[in-house]
């Protein structure tokens, strides 16, 4: 529908000038503000396993858990394929599985009481769990699965429990484990609060569904303070559309990196040369 209304509802197959992926960017990146229907509703169904790590004592949460046989101790929904789960639930717990998910990714946890975060499996102490980043010693830990308070909390500075290993360290190997004591007693724990939850995809550490669409449609660039003044309503609406063709190369010549100026064929065709110094124009001013 919005294709439609964008490239003009008609019978007739019209040219497409920009692409989708260009359209549902941002204004200040470039594109006309609109967004993708499929990131958008995938935003909206990860508002769900946010709140799901942020309210673990409400009603809905407990009813979930109590329908869907989950975990009161987890701090995200964990994804299943049993026949008493509902397609819904899980098209809402699957991405929380994929570490490449934008919105997962960008997911950390905070450590408080540790009663609700992942030893090896949650990222709390660096942007990868610490069964991927120190694979060598979670292969001689004797405990594979288990909580953070299992394993032991930071007390003034200093991790106060820990796990016995399968076997003595080798001398070459006791650098890599000191690295390992070192990331987490990194990590500042507030035992007298829950985990809780932060997005790195938000300056404020909250998760919207806005600042999901937007850092999947900008696609790492940078904005650019040229497409602001575009927008300012300064011109007609077919003048800043014709600007951001320009601006992206797509003045409707299909050789985009040898634009001529179809009236003198004499410079690259720009915005300044159309309109002030091509030499046919010029003589109609």
């Amino acid at each position: 529908m919005v294709g439609n209304f964008i490239w003009g509802s008609t019978s007739s197959r019209t040219i497409h000038w920009v692409s989708w992926k260009c359209i549902v960017k941002p204004k200040e990146f470039g594109g006309l503000g609109f967004f993708d229907v499929n990131i958008h509703n995938r935003s909206l169904l990860n508002k769900w396993s946010w709140r799901y790590g942020l309210e673990p004592n409400s009603m809905w949460r407990r009813v979930i858990d109590a329908k869907m046989d989950g975990n009161p101790r987890v701090i995200l929904p964990v994804s299943t394929h049993q026949r008493n789960v509902s397609w819904i639930w899980r098209n809402i717990s699957r991405p929380v599985q994929n570490r490449e998910d934008v919105f997962t990714h960008n997911l950390r946890f905070i450590l408080g009481d540790g009663g609700s975060i992942d030893f090896w499996n949650d990222p709390w102490a660096s942007s990868r769990p610490l069964k991927e980043v120190f694979l060598r010693i979670y292969a001689h830990f004797l405990l594979k699965e288990g909580k953070v308070n299992e394993f032991g909390l930071k007390e003034n500075g200093v991790w106060d429990k820990f796990i016995r290993l399968r076997r003595p360290l080798f001398d070459w190997e006791r650098d890599y484990w000191l690295n390992f004591l070192n990331v987490i007693s990194s990590v500042t724990n507030h035992s007298a609060s829950s985990d809780c939850l932060k997005w790195e995809g938000n300056s404020s550490g909250l998760y919207t569904p806005k600042t999901l669409c937007e850092k999947v449609s900008c696609d790492r660039s940078s904005p650019d303070s040229l497409w602001k003044l575009v927008w300012t309503g300064l011109a007609p609406p077919k003048v800043d559309f014709f600007t951001i063709r320009s601006g992206l190369r797509k003045p409707g010549i299909t050789e985009s990196d040898l634009i001529r100026c179809v009236l003198c064929d004499s410079c690259d065709e720009t915005v300044d040369h159309l309109l002030f110094h091509c030499k046919v124009s010029w003589n109609i001013w």
